[in-house]
């Protein structure tokens, strides 16, 4: 059952007061006015008339018409609202948190028999609680998307029984989505979870999809709130006193999906209020501008532990390679992911997203499709498109095959069957994409949904800038990724060939696939018969006392990789506090055939010629540096 406490405008406040049931229409007595569904012994009154009901009846609906049990079957009654119903009474704000308290219990999953909140739910929880009891800076949460962010704020939102909350997003899609999980409460008051009591009521929760009149209709709005969705560009467009309220009305505000906020309008936005009330909630650290997020993290949810917990699985990446016209590209990429798609469909139930960069795009892309595979279910969807409602609930209920669609789908939709992503654009959204596609829903349904797929066209330059960033933003997707193409481009296989062939691969604090070397070195002609890359460090002063050392060896190429770091004081800043570290690196190449020592590192100026005498020294003849050599290590 649902209260409605504001309706006829566009910004409404629901709380729910019970959950939805089914009844057994076995037993139904019908009246002309009426009709009474006895199920369990207890007697529900529909009736086209509040004003006629049967006054035995436990709980009295009103409904659009008068029902009969025919018609019930065949589901042509729409409810209107409660009449009558045992939970109808009305809690203020203050009524719902009171009945919070101690009513969540942090039970972590152990498996589908044993549910609770997911390891990243429960360890963001703890980070979140105790930054809001002493809160200094605004704080940020990394979890990868299908994680669990929503349900994180939830159990923030009971559990640290907050005040009033603020939460916005970026999209009007992510704000239906959040609305309709927060007043729910998601799985959190489910009794095959039961992380909250029962006895918990229900928040009370407001969205705001439109602008208020004036100041005074807003602080009403709020006051009757625990919670209140909006986007971030409704609060940047009122007018500068409905911003004050917004600024003073909450001691809470949680910012989802915080990595889509460009830096001008997060700017605008945290400015407005007090750092230490703001929480961004993000699937990475780093904003679609490519600028890192401010704020302190509190809590990083890496990408390699979200695999080996379970909530990815590999995604594999199908290229194509196109060097025509956009149209003609366009087609190639539509053929392979189509492919693909069939394929899965023999034993999968999955979908295919097209993301294009723009409407007239989307639109272009959306006519390839059509001729390509008219058997498909093929939709278009962006804000403002033809049919858009009836298209985005075809989505919801999962009766399409392919969604052509303007940046991203993904955030807004829960949609785990969505495992292939065709990038017709792919700029600034390859990481979101992939976290969602690649997401595992830790549920007897992952068997029926299978590996997730995405497909580009690596001839487009900006394929390979997206490629290359993605890797620079988090090294783990070196694990995540795998090119599933029978004809894998060879320069991306030897690289991954390269990189797996060190001792440490992946598993280092900093990855050897993220350091991109210079591409001046010296050369050391060896008088040796091999070398002992191991022993570099005894050429370096002061190596035992640096901050961080790190080294890595690949066998097979006879290569060595160093990373090393030592902390100093911050030029101009006279406070003992205030340090930095002072980074540097050091690649060593062997050529074994030709007795060459090649060493390059970030310090031009250095020869190194201590560090060439311990790796490929020969007793009694150093060896001999050979001027003026310029060569790329990789």
């Amino acid at each position: 059952m649902e209260l409605c406490k504001q309706s006829g405008v566009k910004n409404v406040i629901y709380q729910l007061l019970a959950p939805s049931i089914t009844l057994n229409l076995d037993e139904v007595e019908e009246n002309r006015s009426y009709a009474v569904i006895i199920d369990k012994g207890i007697r529900y009154c529909l009736t086209g008339n509040s004003g006629i009901y049967d006054e035995e009846a436990s709980y009295v609906l009103l409904t659009d018409r008068t029902p009969t049990k025919q018609k019930l079957i065949d589901n042509e009654i729409k409810q209107r609202k409660w009449i009558k119903h045992p939970n109808q009474i009305e809690a203020s704000p203050d009524d719902v948190i009171n009945s919070w308290e101690n009513r969540f219990h942090f039970k972590l999953e152990k498996n589908e028999a044993h549910p609770g909140l997911r390891r990243p739910q429960l360890g963001a929880l703890h980070a979140l609680l105790s930054h809001m009891l002493s809160p200094t800076e605004t704080a940020t949460v990394v979890l990868p998307t299908g994680t669990g962010k929503t349900e994180t704020m939830m159990s923030a939102l009971v559990a640290g029984r907050c005040n009033r909350v603020l939460v916005t997003v970026p999209t009007n899609a992510l704000r239906g989505q959040l609305f309709n999980k927060f007043k729910t409460l998601g799985i959190l008051k489910k009794a095959k979870f039961e992380i909250v009591d029962k006895e918990a009521l229900y928040p009370i929760v407001g969205v705001i999809t439109s602008a208020f009149e004036g100041e005074d209709q807003l602080k009403s709005f709020i006051r009757q709130c625990n919670v209140v969705i909006t986007t971030m560009q409704i609060i940047d467009h009122a007018p500068e006193e409905q911003q004050d309220v917004y600024v003073s009305s909450f001691s809470n505000v949680f910012v989802d999906e915080a990595h889509h906020i460009v830096a001008t309008s997060w700017r605008k936005f945290s400015d407005r209020f007090p750092r230490h009330q703001l929480v961004q909630f993000t699937a990475t650290p780093f904003r679609n501008d490519g600028q890192r997020l401010d704020g302190k993290i509190i809590f990083n949810y890496p990408l390699r532990q979200a695999q080996k917990d379970g909530y990815y699985r590999t995604i594999h990446f199908l290229p194509v390679r196109e060097y025509g016209e956009e149209a003609i590209a366009d087609k190639a990429i539509a053929e392979k992911a189509v492919e693909k798609l069939k394929d899965d469909q023999k034993h999968y139930l999955h979908i295919m997203m097209a993301r294009c960069e723009t409407k007239s795009r989307a639109q272009a892309v959306y006519k390839i499709y059509k001729e390509l595979c008219p058997e498909l279910r093929i939709v278009l969807l962006y804000s403002g498109c033809p049919d858009y409602i009836e298209n985005y609930n075809k989505v919801l209920k999962r009766d399409v095959d392919i969604v052509v669609c303007v940046n991203m789908l993904g955030e807004g939709f829960d949609l785990p069957e969505l495992k292939i992503a065709a990038f017709h654009d792919i700029r600034k959204s390859l990481p979101i994409t992939l976290q969602f596609s690649g997401r595992f829903t830790r549920t007897s349904r992952d068997a029926e949904l299978g590996d997730a797929s995405f497909v580009a066209n690596i001839a487009d330059l900006t394929v390979k800038q997206e490629l290359d960033s993605l890797y620079e933003e988090d090294a783990d997707w070196n694990i995540l990724l795998a090119d599933a193409n029978d004809n894998k481009v060879t320069d991306e296989k030897e690289f991954k060939d390269f990189i797996e062939g060190f001792k440490s691969g992946t598993d280092a604090q900093i990855p050897v696939s993220s350091i991109y070397p210079k591409f001046s070195t010296v050369v050391y002609q060896s008088y040796a018969k091999g070398w002992h890359p191991e022993d570099f460090y005894k050429g370096i002063r002061g190596y035992d006392k640096l901050d961080y050392q790190s080294y890595d060896i690949n066998e097979n190429e006879k290569l060595l990789v160093a990373v090393m770091a030592k902390e100093q004081n911050v030029e101009g800043i006279k406070v003992k506090d205030v340090r930095t570290m002072a980074w540097s690196y050091l690649v060593l190449f062997w050529d074994e055939k030709k007795n060459l020592l090649y060493i390059n590192s970030l310090d031009n100026a250095s020869l190194y010629h201590e560090v060439a005498k311990h790796v490929v020294g020969a007793p009694g003849k150093a060896p001999k540096l050979i001027v003026s050599v310029q060569k790329r290590i990789w």
